[in-house]
């Protein structure tokens, strides 16, 4: 059944992949246009060929509607996409570093779209790497440039498969984990079901033969499979049934005239005393109320109780009928462990990303883990203030920590010339710098419009593309001013500049807190959001103390 699940979940993913193909692939021909714009019509071309390939495959798989199918067409039109790619990198003459990330884009959008196996996320991933190696080595003409490219760009290429892999690995657990637990909970469902409608023939049959006899008490108390008492309006236990009595470890004329709360677990016992004697005073009805009762073991039964008022001759008391649900909440926690899971993988494949672009340049050290810190320092402070209040809240505090790490993700498509060069960058070479922010934003709104709802991947979006936008409008890549940059744009800016300034770098050494509070204090209004600059003010004592436990760390 798995299995059967699998392949059509993969054939619904498939025609994803194809729409996503026909839409994207097409789209970067404006990239072609502003970049390279001698090559526009060959490029055009070749993209507008491959949609037209990726459609007929559209329209053949709605058609057919086969996993055998669905796969080996994905897996061509993958190779053949690359292969286009590759070609666009030999025509550029330069190896196209700018161009050689849609090849990245490509394999982690296979590897986030379709639920590949680990084998097949290799095979995928090796593939297309072959198919670039072949097309780049055939066409090469200049050997010491290209060895010396090639083998920068396989080594990151070959890393990104491995997460890819890795990616797939997860997602394949815990998709089947998902499904166990589902066939699980259903074969539950259909037993529990089995027992209420047992339960319900058996009340009625019971009540039509003895009505308002004692008979009908013991007999219904005693072999119905939840655990009934009867209590009167001060909580004292009535009459109890046999499986109460065996949960609860006692010999039922030791139960009689106890007090019920007492069996209750002491860690709540307060609360469930004041709220169910008041809420079935109040309404005479109590449905679906949780708490825990002390079993024969010592340990803690998770119950549900429904309760209704009841009048035994001329005494009123309340019925409460308790199902043992300690089974559900285990198989529950257990769904929510592997929600969280697969949550973790996730975050942990995007921390990668990010180190594997940041690692590029060996000054950046622990410039990751120090940059969500101070993020979140800054969040943390700015939710005090009214004005915040209502917009930062803990899951914003969350995404910041974990989105600020991809601020600089567009690195990856920087030269190394570039990026690594020491000392200051001349006009043409800053121009080239800037655009590592529209292709990390670019990069993250491809990824996010992959995930259904709003993630930490909109904040880091957000970050990606205006992390370098100023106050006074005199930033970039939109030159936007005040409030028109994103909140999360603003913080990050100030946590960038501060672990810059305060971090040794091949150009300059160094600088000490007070010195970077001076130039940050100076840049209030013009560089900085005039706000994020008094909750660094506010915080500073906790920005030195994160800064020497990471230089100790």
């Amino acid at each position: 059944m798995f299995e059967q699940e699998r392949r059509q979940f993969f054939v619904k993913r498939s025609i994803v992949f194809f729409l996503l193909g026909i839409f994207f692939f097409p789209l970067f021909s404006i990239l072609d246009f502003i970049l390279f714009r001698d090559l526009f019509l060959p490029f055009l071309s070749w993209r507008i060929i491959f949609s037209l390939f990726l459609f007929v495959c559209l329209l053949w798989l709605q058609k057919v509607k086969s996993y055998i199918l669905a796969k080996y067409l994905c897996f061509v039109s993958f190779l053949a996409g690359g292969a286009i790619i590759s070609m666009m990198v030999v025509r550029m003459g330069t190896w196209g570093e700018g161009y050689y990330v849609g090849l990245i884009l490509m394999m982690i959008g296979l590897a986030g779209i379709l639920p590949l196996s680990l084998k097949e996320s290799l095979v995928s991933g090796f593939s297309l790497y072959f198919v670039y190696a072949l097309i780049l080595i055939f066409y090469n003409q200049h050997l010491l440039d290209f060895f010396r490219i090639f083998f920068n760009n396989s080594f990151f290429f070959i890393a990104f498969i491995a997460v890819s892999s890795v990616l797939s690995f997860e997602n394949s657990k815990a998709h089947l984990r998902k499904f166990m637990i589902r066939q699980n909970i259903v074969s539950m469902g259909k037993e529990l079901a089995r027992y209420t409608d047992d339960l319900e023939k058996e009340v009625d049959n019971r009540m039509q033969k003895i009505e308002e006899s004692e008979l009908r008490y013991q007999e219904l108390y005693n072999n119905i499979h939840d655990l009934l008492v009867l209590i009167d309006k001060q909580g004292t236990i009535m009459m109890a049934n046999n499986f109460f009595c065996h949960a609860l470890g006692r010999k039922p004329e030791n139960i009689t005239g106890t007090y019920f709360f007492n069996y209750v677990c002491k860690e709540n016992m307060e609360t469930v005393e004041s709220r169910l004697l008041h809420r079935l005073s109040r309404d005479g009805v109590i449905k679906g109320y949780e708490f825990s009762l002390a079993g024969s073991d010592g340990q803690c039964l998770d119950v549900e109780c429904n309760g209704n008022l009841m009048a035994e001759g001329k005494q009123e008391g309340y019925q409460l009928v308790i199902r043992d649900v300690t089974l559900r909440k285990k198989m529950e926690e257990a769904l929510q462990r592997s929600q969280e899971q697969v949550g973790q993988a996730r975050v942990a494949t995007i921390l990668g990303l990010a180190k594997l672009a940041e690692y590029r340049d060996e000054d950046t050290g622990d410039h990751l883990e120090r940059m969500r810190e101070y993020s979140r320092i800054l969040a943390t402070e700015l939710a005090k203030w009214p004005e915040y209040q209502d917009y930062i809240s803990d899951k914003y505090i969350e995404d910041i920590y974990l989105s600020s790490i991809l601020h600089d993700i567009g690195k990856v498509g920087i030269p190394d010339d570039v990026l690594l060069k020491p000392g200051r960058l001349n006009e043409e070479e800053y121009e080239i710098m800037k655009k590592h922010t529209s292709f990390g934003g670019d990069a993250l709104m491809a990824v996010e419009k992959q995930t259904e709802g709003r993630s930490f991947l909109t904040l880091g979006r957000e970050i990606a593309y205006y992390h370098h936008e100023k106050w006074d409008g005199t930033g970039y890549p939109r030159g936007l001013r005040n409030g028109k940059i994103p909140l999360s744009a603003t913080i990050v800016a100030l946590a960038d500049v501060y672990d810059a300034l305060t971090s040794k770098r091949c150009y300059k050494p160094a600088f000490s807190h007070n010195k970077a509070r001076k130039i940050i204090v100076e840049g209030r209004g013009s560089h900085f959001a005039p706000d994020v600059v008094d909750a660094f003010l506010a915080q500073e004592k906790l920005f030195k103390r994160t800064r020497k436990e990471a230089l100790v760390h």
